[in-house]
């Protein structure tokens, strides 16, 4: 069998994304984009299904390749988040992930484990330690320690510096 190089690029963008996110790169921290202009510049409904598609695609390439947050504001339209504000955001992320987490614990905690086969009962068992595992580091007492140490420190902290602080 031969195997042939790729000529071509696995996915390309649409152009109605790609003039989506050059708009998005345009926008000053905190200036925001309704969504008539957002629609204006896509000529699709940004509100409709296509395109809240081809707006979640811009806002991911802008955040991923661009470093831009852009913000979805209900019934406005979008908003560049300010550099010094993005860090406010990951604890509406914490408090989602802290809610699934709960629900994960609750559904494996109705699991009979009397009737899992070998290999069934080894996955439940990973499952349960490592949703055990996040649901203790997402506590607020936990994520309080983590933010003073690292505000001691005045950086990041490695991932095994964490580790070790609770390891006690």
């Amino acid at each position: 069998m031969e195997i042939t190089e790729r000529k071509s690029e696995l996915f390309t963008r649409c152009a109605e994304t790609e003039r989506l996110v050059l708009e998005f790169q345009k926008l000053a921290e905190g200036q925001e984009m309704s969504y008539l202009i957002a629609s204006s510049i896509i000529m699709v409904d940004a509100q409709s299904e296509s395109g809240r598609s081809i707006t979640l695609s811009a806002r991911e390439i802008a955040r991923r390749e661009l470093k831009v947050v852009i913000e979805c504001e209900a019934k406005k339209g979008f908003k560049r988040v300010a550099n010094n504000l993005i860090s406010d955001l990951t604890s509406g992320h914490r408090k989602k992930i802290k809610t699934r987490l709960k629900r994960a614990m609750q559904e494996l905690a109705a699991v009979d484990a009397t009737r899992l086969t070998n290999c069934s009962l080894s996955k439940h068992y990973a499952e349960l330690s490592w949703v055990g595992a996040l649901r203790h580091f997402s506590k607020q007492s936990v994520v309080n320690r983590i933010s003073d140490t690292a505000t001691e420190n005045s950086q990041a902290l490695p991932v095994g510096d964490v580790l070790k602080m609770f390891a006690k």
